[in-house]
């Protein structure tokens, strides 16, 4: 059957926010598979030999991600042309390591946001307020427009088409959220939170905020990991998991649990539950 037209034809569907990427993974899949591949007698130990020539250059990760297309693509195909061909990436997605966690201590935030002031990007420190304390993305920040923000009751909406997981998300306002937004309000004129002074949405802070790393001595630091504070500042504080999946936009708790290690309230509940003095423990 017309592999890469099945393939091409998934990647681009217009309801999917992956379509750029998923294309890039369609011209590897048909690069390291064949685009004359037989899908009737692909059989598991052509797929094995495409995935070792693949980990050789790129990381389990995105292997796991050309799996996921592939495996789709075959749906997809068994579902419109009412057929049974075989799908042999079923079981076979790889182990990947725990995702990156890197967050700041209350300090160093501070120390941050007070060097982040000085920099020639007037609305850069109202910005890493903003994602430390409302736990949004990057580009939902951005893309984030002023009728969105309800200062009267302090919260903000980010509507389905502005997140990554598609759903609308409701964010209560902290008081110093709060601030950094009206300060911005006397910074621009145009109808996106973070505008330049023609009015137009800011593209990209990520050259003034590596600038603002430096200059506060903070390493190994990007954008997203003001994400990562966030949600590390709530899960010490206690806050339950499924209350951050939602507050982050999380679409399983199981993503949120990359922080489970980081909630030190319920770990020192659960110690304070031993004898110290001994008594009433049996013998090892």
């Amino acid at each position: 059957y017309a592999f890469y037209g099945v393939v091409f034809l998934l990647s681009v569907k217009a309801d999917k926010r992956s379509a750029l990427d998923d294309q890039l993974r369609a011209r590897t899949l048909l690069a390291g598979l064949g685009a004359q591949l037989d899908m009737a007698t692909f059989r598991s130990r052509q797929l094995r030999t495409f995935m070792s020539v693949r980990l050789k250059s790129v990381s389990a990760s995105s292997v796991n991600r050309e799996l996921s297309l592939l495996g789709a693509a075959i749906n997809l195909y068994n579902s419109e042309m009412d057929t049974q061909l075989p799908n042999p990436t079923k079981g076979k997605l790889l182990r990947e390591p725990e995702g990156r966690v890197r967050w700041l201590k209350p300090v160093e935030a501070e120390r941050l946001i007070m060097t982040a002031r000085l920099s020639l990007t007037p609305y850069l420190a109202d910005f890493i307020v903003l994602a430390l304390y409302t736990g949004a993305r990057r580009g939902e920040l951005l893309g984030l427009t002023w009728d969105r923000v309800d200062f009267e009751r302090a919260f903000l909406v980010l509507e389905a088409e502005h997140t990554k997981g598609q759903k609308r998300r409701c964010i209560p306002l902290h008081p110093r959220a709060l601030q950094a937004l009206r300060h911005l309000q006397t910074l621009g004129s145009g109808e996106f939170v973070f505008s330049d002074r023609n009015g137009r949405k800011v593209g990209s802070l990520r050259k003034s905020f590596l600038n603002a790393c430096e200059r506060a001595d903070i390493r190994n630091f990007h954008i997203h990991d003001l994400r990562h504070t966030c949600a590390a500042w709530l899960v010490m504080e206690g806050v339950a998991l499924v209350v951050i999946r939602d507050l982050l936009g999380h679409q399983s708790v199981k993503t949120t649990e990359i922080y489970a290690h980081l909630d030190l309230v319920c770990v020192r509940q659960g110690l304070s539950c031993l004898d110290w003095k001994g008594q009433n423990l049996g013998s090892v």
